[in-house]
């Protein structure tokens, strides 16, 4: 009887440790959180070459650009500028590292097809986001630094 009391507390505790390898260790972990545009850095170049308009409006106003990923794989985003915003939730997997660079596939709700967005870390508080966007017929994939958000704000 004691015996199998040992035996389930041994294969809980090793299910558990390995739960905390499985997820606690994973470098995705370091993109769970909210991100907001770090409002300090320029917009990318590239922006502006492909939506000189946008980019502008981005520059002189006060963008709100979110994103927020959360450890269960689900992701939620706001981007706007005034009074126009566009909202967006869905899914994300981490795929690997490629150096500092985590590779990730993010799906949109209602769309069949994943998008890769590549996030490098720069500090515990900082990152650049890098994904595909399709301007007038023109692919660009601009690095947009954001900024972790505080837990609470």
């Amino acid at each position: 009887m004691m015996f199998a009391y040992v035996r389930r507390f041994v294969v809980l505790t090793g299910l558990g440790c390995l739960t905390l390898l499985t997820t606690g260790c994973s470098p995705a972990q370091q993109v769970v959180g909210t991100w907001n545009i770090d409002p300090s850095k320029p917009i990318p170049a590239e922006f502006f070459d492909a939506n000189p308009l946008v980019a502008s409006l981005m520059s002189v106003g006060s963008p709100e650009v979110r994103v927020t990923m959360n450890g269960d794989g689900a992701f939620s985003s706001i981007a706007g500028i005034g009074p126009i915003k566009q909202e967006r939730t869905g899914s994300w997997r981490f795929v690997k590292t490629e150096g500092k660079t985590l590779l990730l596939m993010v799906k949109e709700s209602g769309k069949d097809e994943e998008t890769e967005l590549r996030f490098t870390p720069l500090d515990a508080e900082h990152a650049d986001l890098r994904m595909e966007l399709d301007i007038n017929g023109k692919k660009i994939k601009p690095a947009f630094s954001f900024v972790k958000a505080k837990p609470g704000s």
